[in-house]
């Protein structure tokens, strides 16, 4: 048992420096102001960070959902698909006292998928309305693809 834990923490820092990866890139392709990605704790219910970008980093450390608060990770996760929401503080997928707290106005969240389950969620996000274009929308699901095969 000790080999596994100990396996599954030296790959952690792979793991991590890929999601910062695709978060800086991300959001880079889509101008967004920000991008997180969450893995999806299935047993707990609870959305567990990876990785941010830009100004999330900061503001992520110290803003927790409370205790049966809708994330948009859980709604990703229960739904399994991706969510384009243009008015975050308004909307039925995620909790606005955590929109308003990131200081989100538009979102894009979409699931990392690998043999039919929801690992994850990878979280595109702009601090001023914002209307995804389809083609941003498929450039994002086709990015998200790949990086659920190689999580």
């Amino acid at each position: 048992m000790a080999k596994v834990l100990v396996l599954y923490y030296s790959s952690w820092g792979h793991v991590s420096e890929m999601a910062q990866a695709v978060a800086d890139s991300l959001s880079r392709m889509t101008g967004a102001d920000a991008c997180s990605i969450a893995f999806w704790d299935q047993e707990r219910h609870v959305a567990v960070p990876a990785e941010f970008y830009a100004s999330y980093t900061a503001t992520h450390t110290s803003f927790r959902p409370q205790r049966d608060e809708l994330t948009l990770t859980e709604s990703i996760a229960r739904t399994g698909r991706t969510l384009v929401i243009e008015d975050a503080t308004h909307s039925e997928y995620v909790s606005p006292r955590l929109a308003a707290g990131f200081g989100t106005v538009s979102v894009m969240g979409l699931p990392l998928v690998s043999s039919g389950r929801v690992l994850g969620a990878i979280i595109i996000s702009f601090k001023n309305k914002h209307h995804f274009s389809r083609l941003e929308v498929d450039r994002s699901e086709r990015a998200a693809r790949f990086i659920s095969f190689a999580l």
